[in-house]
């Protein structure tokens, strides 16, 4: 029996997401009766540009579609983006810069082999087996479970707490670990800059309370974070950080203000 005038309609098809939306099966019917049915590659021209279209595949145009199915672009974009997605067609190749494109039918051969039974003229296929359903895939990939939601903010705050008792340790202010501001800061810091700023942390403490140096600025953790001239200057290449390692910086009493402005001369930094 030959199918290439026509499709057997398979009573599974209720049982998928397509028929759902009205527009949605027009759309599917639309692509299994426009993907070439010949086994033969056929070369053809579009604006110009010639392209070889091969078995199950269909040159598609959004604007094109929309105003032959009236149906809106938006309304196809989603559904080829559903269809993709649900391994149902794949993009293949395009024809021209801005032109159409070109794509193929999975298991094309599913959707052609001949009916095992007619019944009556209607076409209509005899399943013994019963169908399967298919959900409609979803547009955004699956959330976080409210469970493994849980255990990343049990992880985050453990990571607040580990890094508020430590900046308390040091003996300069002291924080709780509900302090918003403080929360908020850390909350925006990557691992490698937690790590850097326990490094700066300690090297400013280590200043701090040097009976050599008087370094009069205390510092807040939230503002030690984010302002430039927090832990970022008591870093490898911090100027603080590089002022304070200068033999000459340690004199007895040498006051250091928390940027090092208008002093840096007088100690032989740059």
């Amino acid at each position: 029996m030959s199918l290439q005038n026509f499709l057997p309609l398979r009573r599974e098809v209720k049982d998928h997401w397509v028929y759902q939306d009205s527009e949605h099966l027009k759309l599917w019917i639309e692509i299994l009766f426009t993907a070439r049915f010949s086994e033969e590659s056929k070369t053809d021209i579009y604006k110009g540009t010639l392209y070889t279209m091969n078995q199950s595949e269909f040159l598609f145009s959004r604007r094109t579609w929309a105003t032959r199915l009236g149906i809106s672009e938006s309304k196809i974009r989603k559904f080829i983006t559903l269809a993709i997605k649900d391994n149902m067609i794949e993009k293949v190749g395009s024809v021209g810069k801005k032109g159409a494109s070109i794509y193929s039918v999975n298991n094309y051969k599913k959707y052609n082999n001949a009916p095992t039974e007619v019944i009556g003229t209607t076409g209509l296929e005899v399943d013994s087996n019963p169908p399967k359903t298919h959900p409609r895939p979803t547009q955004d990939p699956p959330k976080t479970t409210k469970e493994e939601g849980k255990k990343e903010t049990k992880k985050e705050n453990i990571l607040i707490g580990e890094l508020i008792d430590y900046w308390n340790s040091l003996g300069i202010t002291k924080h709780t670990v509900t302090n918003k501001h403080i929360i908020k800061e850390i909350n925006k810091l990557t691992k490698n800059q937690v790590d850097n700023l326990k490094i700066a942390a300690k090297r400013y403490s280590i200043a701090y309370h040097d009976k050599d140096i008087f370094y009069s600025h205390k510092w807040a953790l939230d503002k030690f974070i984010k302002q430039s001239n927090g832990y970022i200057a008591w870093l490898d290449e911090g100027q603080n950080w590089i002022a304070y390692g200068k033999e000459e910086v340690k004199k007895p009493m040498k006051k250091i203000t928390g940027v090092m402005m208008g002093t840096l001369n007088d100690m032989g930094g740059k």
